[in-house]
């Protein structure tokens, strides 16, 4: 039931929907190759989708601010399949997807239990990496996967074209991941399709 609201206020508000279903793809291949690292579950996933569909639909709102944007429009929602908590987590994710990283001064996030605020950090650490692998806007990544060991995180990039817009938009937003996680962040073009 969550999706379906999350889709369908993403209907509502974004007028460039294609590029929100992009960045939940690769967020959720990130998620779900990152399990060992972040240890979260079905729960969190969804939380992640949630986020990934609606972290652009601020611009309707806010255009000088659309993070804080989508926050405000997900806060203000009923949100059916979802709690007060679990909707305060997406509206998070989908604020810290650009900008400022989390902080304790920061709306919402001060009040949250120190867990779900790690769970905050890691989800849009995740979602300011799949929101940068699709800079261009243009779907150009068809897949990732990721190899983690020697205190690394490496992305090999299968994409249609020249993949320079996405990798750009990678080095601007790994860093809240690198910070949660300890651990630096690569990306390497393997082959175009």
């Amino acid at each position: 039931m969550a999706l379906k609201e999350a889709r369908r206020l993403m209907e509502r508000l974004d007028d460039e929907p294609s590029h929100a279903l992009q960045v939940r793809r690769l967020a959720l291949d990130l998620y779900d190759q990152l399990i060992p690292l972040h240890g979260y579950g079905k729960e969190e996933r969804l939380l992640l989708e949630c986020a990934a569909l609606l972290h652009d639909i601020g611009w309707s709102v806010k255009p000088n601010a659309h993070n804080k944007g989508a926050r405000d429009a997900i806060l203000a929602e009923p949100f059916v399949g979802l709690d007060n908590r679990q909707r305060l987590i997406v509206a998070l994710v989908a604020r810290y997807h650009r900008k400022s990283h989390p902080h304790s001064r920061h709306k919402g996030y001060r009040d949250l239990h120190p867990d779900d605020r790690r769970i905050v950090r890691v989800l849009a650490s995740i979602l300011r990496i799949a929101d940068g692998l699709d800079r261009s806007h243009t779907e150009n990544i068809r897949q990732i996967d990721c190899d983690y060991h020697d205190g690394q995180l490496r992305i090999r990039l299968v994409s249609r074209s020249d993949p320079s817009m996405e990798l750009f938009g990678l080095r601007k937003k790994q860093r809240l991941f690198e910070e949660e996680f300890g651990m630096p962040v690569w990306a390497e073009p393997v082959k175009k399709l």
